[in-house]
């Protein structure tokens, strides 16, 4: 196993994680800009990958996978500057349940190489897991029936902000670690 590489994917993951999980939002007259578009986290993921070694082995469809979530979350990006009123339900509803399954598969295999090199952050990692799906799910039920339960789009973003930032610091804190235990090995 190439532990140099096996510590530049883990930290290609991190930082996709830091791209898929955080969206910083410029407004310019009626145009949102994310400048930290999903996209660029999943070619993070698919980038990262190879260097996952005997880890990845059976699993090579994962790499392509990220393929077409990085191309879903191109056309949403683009789409908000050609048309920022449209409502991409459908998309983003496929698109955020697709994230879910990968990012839940990708710890799945993050939390094994913490396991085999005997990792502190093993049980961590797995705690990750489960609160990303957890999150993600709370977050897409809640943006549905914000509507229909009348709350405000304040509230919700807010809501959704801060449970992001909180999974997103936790995973970022276990995956960093884990780089860190890689390398002294």
């Amino acid at each position: 196993m190439d532990l140099e590489k096996l510590k530049k994917s883990i930290s290609m993951i991190a930082v996709g994680f830091v791209f898929t999980l955080v969206n910083i939002n410029l407004k310019f007259g009626d145009t949102t800009v994310n400048v930290m578009p999903d996209f660029i986290g999943w070619l993070l993921y698919f980038l990262a990958f190879d260097g996952l070694g005997e880890y990845g082995k059976g699993k090579e469809y994962m790499k392509w996978a990220a393929l077409p979530i990085m191309m879903m979350n191109i056309v949403q990006y683009a789409y908000t500057f050609i048309n920022p009123e449209a409502e991409l339900t459908i998309l983003n509803t496929v698109t955020n349940l697709c994230e879910v399954a990968y990012l839940f598969l990708l710890l799945g295999i993050v939390e094994m190489i913490a396991e085999d090199i005997g990792s502190g952050q093993t049980e961590r990692i797995h705690t990750v897991r489960y609160l990303i799906v957890a999150a993600e799910l709370f977050i897409l039920l809640f943006t549905i029936f914000m509507k229909k339960v009348g709350i405000s789009e304040a509230v919700v973003v807010m809501t959704v902000a801060i449970v992001l930032f909180i999974v997103m610091i936790l995973t970022m804190i276990a995956l960093l670690k884990l780089r860190k235990e890689v390398k002294a090995l």
